[in-house]
């Protein structure tokens, strides 16, 4: 399936059609024959997708009036969805009830949140993620005090890459950070990464997803952080 925009002529095109794939990279638009992707589903997918069959268990047990809360929000969100032309696009109310559910699952919080009433999030102040060989110093991911609520999450997934050249996007996120109420500046990681990566080296690049989740799980806003092991 491939999404198309019209405008006075057709001005993009994404995914798959007739056998070749449409796409956008650096160097600007291009198709290719589409070919069976060789990678597996990733540990972030697989996570995701196992909890997916407990939403509409989570979405009834909510009553009517709530639903109907969760549409109006879905309406009208100040947290905004796009498409793959960064053109905004409306979830439904149990679209985005899904969403915020997902999000307090991945910080081990198994409860049905309320529909968010608060701003949307700003990320953290000044997050930044350390890498170190394990017994030769702490890995740690930090940030500014204050920068997370009581009623906050913080969530870190990680990959790392083989070395300084790599150029394509890293791949193999894993989850090595999930706290709800994260406390002041940071978290010691170091433990979390060698049971997710065993020894990594010095010169390896580290990219790390550090999700605010807010108002309960309801609101998220991602920093996005790189490193280099030493």
């Amino acid at each position: 399936m491939a999404l198309v925009q019209f405008g006075t002529t057709v001005t993009g095109i994404r995914g798959t059609v007739g056998g070749l794939t449409f796409s956008f990279g650096t160097g600007g638009a291009y198709c290719r024959r589409w070919s069976r992707p060789g990678r597996k589903t990733t540990v972030m997918q697989s996570e995701r997708r196992g909890v997916l069959s407990l939403m509409g268990g989570y979405w009834n047990q909510i009553d009517q009036a709530d639903r109907d809360d969760w549409d109006t929000f879905a309406a009208a969100p100040n947290e905004l969805d796009y498409d793959a032309w960064s053109v905004q696009r409306y979830l439904s109310g149990f679209q985005w009830f899904s969403r915020a559910t997902l999000r307090r699952i991945s910080a081990g919080v198994y409860s049905v949140g309320a529909v968010p009433s608060g701003a949307a999030a700003t990320v953290p102040a000044n997050a930044a993620l350390s890498l170190c060989v394990f017994g030769t110093g702490s890995s740690v991911v930090t940030w500014d005090s204050g920068s997370f609520g009581a009623t906050d999450s913080a969530v870190l997934h990680l990959s790392m890459g083989r070395g300084v050249g790599v150029r394509e996007m890293q791949r193999g996120f894993l989850k090595v950070l999930a706290l709800y109420n994260p406390g002041d500046t940071g978290e010691d990681i170091s433990d979390e990464v060698l049971a997710a990566f065993g020894d990594i080296a010095v010169g390896q690049r580290g990219t790390g997803y550090l999700w605010k989740q807010a108002d309960e799980g309801n609101r998220s806003v991602v920093t996005v952080l790189n490193t280099i092991v030493v």
